[in-house]
Parts: structure tokens; C-alpha cells; sequence
């Protein structure tokens, strides 16, 4: 099941939607981000 859902999504170019981009020094700020209502999408730790 795993190889079909990943085969899915590579053949419909499926991406998840992102809100928010938070830099790694910042990570603790993603803590509350995640909490806070009106979140859309994933909240991303960026690395670099």
C-alpha cells in the first residue's frame, strides 16, 4: 500500500502545503505556530 501511495503521489506531483517557514534558530518559535489557530499547512523547520 505504502508503494502505491508513494507512486500516487510522485505521478500527480503531489507537494503538502506549507504556511509557514521558520529558520532553525528560530525553531522554538515553531512550537506556538503549530498551536495557533488559523494554520493552514505544515510549519516548516528550515535546515541552513
Amino acid at each position: 500500500m505504502h508503494r502505491d501511495l508513494v507512486r500516487h503521489v510522485e505521478t500527480h506531483d503531489i507537494h503538502p502545503v506549507i504556511d509557514r517557514r521558520i529558520d532553525f534558530l528560530d525553531a522554538p518559535a515553531a512550537y506556538p505556530a503549530q498551536t495557533s489557530g488559523g494554520l493552514f499547512g505544515k510549519v516548516v523547520i528550515e535546515l541552513g
